[in-house]
C-alpha cells in the first residue's frame, strides 16, 4: 500500500513540474509560478505526517 502512495506522490510532483515547465516554454511566466506554492503546501503536510511518524518511534525506543 505504501509503495502505491508512494508512486501516486511521484507522479504528482512531476506533473506538476512538468507543467511548469511547459509553461516556462511557451512564455507564460505568470502559470509557471503557479504549481510552486501547490509544492510547497504539498511538501509541508507530508514532511509534517512523516516527522509525526518518526518522533513517535523514536520516543519508544528511547523507553526501552
Amino acid at each position: 500500500m505504501m509503495r502505491a502512495v508512494a508512486w501516486m506522490q511521484i507522479v504528482v510532483v512531476v506533473c506538476l513540474l512538468g507543467y511548469s515547465i511547459q509553461c516556462l516554454f511557451k512564455g507564460d511566466f505568470e502559470q509557471a509560478c503557479l504549481p510552486y506554492p501547490v509544492l510547497i503546501i504539498y511538501y509541508l503536510v507530508f514532511a509534517r505526517s512523516k516527522a509525526g511518524c518518526t518522533s513517535g518511534a523514536e520516543s519508544q525506543d528511547d523507553k526501552d
